[in-house]
């Protein structure tokens, strides 16, 4: 307007107005430079309560379970390491044990291997405690180890009346498989003679004879027998020969 009309607005009304328009650009910088500024200490302030965060983090014990503890290996006023990495030597603070489910390892013998299966019924007898806790077979490994000729095998027991403890001496009797019509006797009265297997089993002449009988699954006490015997029938013992007169 000044430029195409000269003279109807004073020189010095556009020089005040053309000054405040440049102080107020210059304002605008300024606090957009302000700005810039306070968003840096902004995040150099987040950056330091994150740091801050952490160190406090430190000072907080959080278990990864629920449990109980068992041992403490910190007193107050312990120096405790920071154990961040693997190769420290940093002693731990406490023991925690889950007291409402146990498990149990048991070496299965190479021969009974092929039986184990995941949810098998294991039966824990404790005889600390006079009871049995029923288990299941939860996990086992794929490989038999050289040293043992055995196979590590996991049971879980649950404790829910905390009768458990950690500790105890227990036994473990594993179904390996179940037969109704197979007849089973004691070990005692199998015989062995090299390559052959046999059994005093009482005939209809009520004599003894000693019959060839095929074994299958063997127990610490029992045995299978798949062939050879029948349900019902009655086992002997051969009578010693008596000593000839001279």
């Amino acid at each position: 307007m000044f430029e195409s009309q000269p003279g109807i607005v004073a020189r010095q009304e556009v020089d005040d107005a053309q000054g405040k328009d440049l102080a107020a650009s210059s304002q605008v910088d300024a606090g957009q430079a302000a700005l810039d500024a306070a968003q840096s200490q902004l995040s150099v302030a987040k950056a330091k309560l994150g740091h801050d965060q952490s160190l406090f983090d430190y000072s907080r014990i959080t278990a990864p379970f629920s449990g109980i503890v068992t041992e403490r290996y910190a007193n107050l006023g312990t120096l405790v390491q920071a154990g961040t990495t693997s190769s420290t030597q940093a002693m731990p603070i406490v023991k925690l044990s889950q007291d409402n489910l146990f498990r149990l390892v048991i070496p299965v013998p190479e021969s009974y291997v092929r039986y184990i299966h995941l949810g098998d019924p294991v039966d824990v007898r404790v005889p600390s405690l006079n009871k049995t806790f029923p288990g299941k077979v939860a996990r086992f490994s794929v490989d038999v180890k050289e040293a043992t000729r055995t196979m590590h095998t996991e049971v879980d027991v649950p404790n829910r009346d905390r009768a458990l403890m950690p500790g105890l001496y227990a036994d473990a009797d594993v179904a390996l498989e179940h037969r109704d019509d197979i007849p089973t006797i004691p070990l005692q009265a199998v015989n062995h003679e090299g390559n052959k297997t046999t059994a005093f089993v009482v005939g209809n002449n009520s004599e003894i004879e000693d019959r060839p009988i095929t074994l299958g699954i063997q127990t610490a006490n029992d045995a299978e027998v798949v062939s050879g015997l029948v349900e019902g029938e009655t086992g002997g013992r051969k009578r010693p020969k008596r000593p000839e007169a001279r």
